[in-house]
């Protein structure tokens, strides 16, 4: 892979193209700024987290937001995929945050269900949009690709609860990762702790 993602307290996911030396793609947060990011083990999805106590899900070569995901109460500071735990179609992660809390996810894209749309103009609306979006020629891709894709409200994007949700430390959660055996995590105070995997 040729891309590297990048995330600040800006609010802004950053895709770079490092051997191009360019901004490949730039995407705003919900709210606030952006803590952690991830890309996924076959580099099709990217996970980031921050100050709205959600995980995104975005679809690198999509160029799109698949899914929000609900469960944290507090700032999410760390996000991982789970390489033993994912293939073609299905995915597991894992994220942590200043809740104290270790949250497992699994998401399959044919799985997501969007919110229903305000109307039925809007989902023409939209329709044609992504038509419009389909037949751009690749000059088109050039000058575009540097776009800031504006944050999309919650009304248009699928959300994804957690299928598991514990709080396993006193102290707030700085990072996730998994192993084949284990996962672990690490808090504020600098304690690493292995855990069994569920």
């Amino acid at each position: 892979c040729q891309h590297v993602a990048t995330v600040s307290i800006d609010g802004f996911l950053r895709i770079i193209d490092f051997k191009q030396e360019t901004l490949f793609d730039t995407y705003s947060s919900y709210f606030g700024g952006f803590s952690c990011v991830c890309w996924s083990p076959d580099g099709k999805y990217i996970l980031t987290g921050g100050q709205d106590d959600l995980v995104t899900i975005w679809a690198f070569r999509e160029q799109r937001i698949v899914a929000r995901c609900q469960g944290h109460q507090s700032w999410v500071t760390g996000v991982s995929f789970d390489p033993w735990r994912c293939d073609e179609r299905n995915y597991r992660f894992g994220s942590v945050g200043e809740d104290t809390k270790l949250l497992l996810w699994d998401f399959s894209v044919n799985a997501l269900h969007k919110p229903k749309s305000a109307g039925s103009h809007r989902r023409a609306s939209l329709a044609s949009q992504s038509n419009v979006a389909l037949r751009r020629n690749l000059a088109e891709r050039e000058i575009l690709k540097n776009t800031v894709h504006p944050c999309l409200p919650r009304s248009e994007v699928a959300i994804l609860q957690p299928v598991m949700d514990k709080s396993i430390d006193g102290e707030p959660l700085c990072s996730v990762t998994f192993r084949e055996d284990c996962i672990i995590t690490t808090c504020r105070k600098g304690h690493i702790k292995l855990w069994a995997r569920p």
